[in-house]
């Protein structure tokens, strides 16, 4: 899309639970339940803030220069993974398990 025209301004519908990011960006209830957000910026930061709802979904499709700011929660990351993606491409989900503590699973890069 070398025009950077949007579907909105084309008259087409944005599809639901969807959110292209080309910048940094905090995840936000506000874009759905169940969303997944497609970065498509070369360095973005997603910011995972408190307060998300017990059981609230996302996945975050990265580049493989996506970081995470989760200084205001906890992320559980599996045993001999960080909390970054092991590539361009990699998909990475949250849910959110309690009181601003998320799960997060995927394509997770190795310590």
């Amino acid at each position: 899309n070398p025009h950077n025209v949007t579907a909105a301004q084309i008259g087409a519908m944005a599809q639901p639970g969807v959110s292209v990011e080309a910048g940094s960006f905090t995840v936000a209830e506000v874009d759905g339940f169940d969303v997944w957000y497609k970065v498509t910026g070369a360095s973005v930061t997603v910011t995972i803030p408190s307060g998300l709802t017990v059981g609230h979904r996302f996945s975050v499709n990265c580049k493989a220069t996506t970081t995470f700011n989760a200084t205001a929660v906890t992320v559980d990351v599996p045993t001999g993974k960080q909390l970054a993606p092991f590539g361009d491409n990699s998909s990475l989900g949250f849910v959110v398990t309690s009181t601003d503590t998320l799960d997060v699973f995927g394509g997770l890069a190795d310590l």
